[in-house]
């Protein structure tokens, strides 16, 4: 047990403010959605760094999607947010709804003032997410 508090207190000590790392070890982020958002989330683990996992390939995999998605999203007037955590809030502005990542823990939660929000679950290259964002959203991607 003592281990585990050196730990916990190495990596708050250590974590940049406002690093995944830290924000998901203090607080459930909540996001006002005032315009279309996709909340790309992938569920924290203790083995998420772990060499021969296949966390630490998923994670990478994750964010050089995103990354590569981001361009062509943003050009829509998307916004993205990288969520690490198990739950996070949305708020419209009237009420506030708490998702669960699930057990699959990566995915893509998509969400516009006025519409049910579309979950997708599982890794998505680029390509799939652009091409499922421009179907919810009702716009062209380019």
């Amino acid at each position: 047990m003592r281990q585990l508090y050196l730990l916990v207190a190495c990596i708050i000590l250590l974590a940049p403010i406002g690093s995944p790392a830290l924000r998901t070890s203090l607080e459930t982020p909540q996001f006002e959605i005032t315009r279309p958002t996709i909340l790309a989330f992938f569920r924290p683990s203790s083995k998420m760094y772990e060499p021969g996992t296949g966390s630490n390939d998923s994670l990478s995999d994750f964010q050089v999607y995103l990354k590569r998605a981001g361009v062509p999203l943003g050009k829509a007037g998307i916004e993205i947010h990288e969520v690490y955590a198990r739950s996070f809030k949305v708020s419209d502005g009237v009420k506030i709804t708490t998702f669960q990542t699930g057990k699959i823990g990566i995915g893509y939660y998509l969400i516009t003032p006025g519409k049910k929000p579309r979950i997708e679950y599982g890794l998505m290259n680029n390509g799939d997410l652009v091409r499922v964002a421009g179907e919810y959203f009702e716009v062209t991607i380019k």
